[in-house]
């Protein structure tokens, strides 16, 4: 069963922190990192966002190829869904702009896609 994520409270957080901002890691290991996060923007507005990281080296210098053809999958599968795509320091990074009532779903979505890859684990 996947969490659902308390959209009001990371509002709130965001809205009462120093910086306006908010960010909850729900899913972690040494491959994959999926968070969501919220920025106060005044007016009761908020940016609301969903970020997926994947580490496309974890751990090693050998290359994975059985990771890096997961990954080039969950890249393709996230650009159909209109995330936006980066590449830094040997990780992929993507991120969506989402509102409030739209997140669980995406994040439902998302986890069902890792699991199809087999992304949660670690011993790939």
């Amino acid at each position: 069963m996947v969490q659902t994520i308390d959209v009001n409270r990371l509002m709130a957080d965001a809205k009462k922190s120093c910086c306006s901002e908010s960010y909850i890691v729900l899913e972690r290991n040494q491959i994959v990192k999926i968070g969501i996060g919220a920025k106060f923007i005044g007016n009761d507005k908020y940016d609301l966002t969903l970020d997926i990281t994947i580490n496309l080296c974890p751990g090693t210098s050998l290359m994975n190829t059985k990771l890096l053809e997961k990954s080039i999958a969950l890249a393709r599968e996230l650009k159909a869904l209109g995330y936006e795509l980066d590449c830094q320091d040997g990780q992929v990074i993507s991120e969506r702009a989402f509102k409030a009532a739209e997140l669980n779903p995406a994040y439902q979505k998302i986890v069902k896609i890792f699991e199809e890859l087999d992304l949660f684990h670690e011993s790939l």
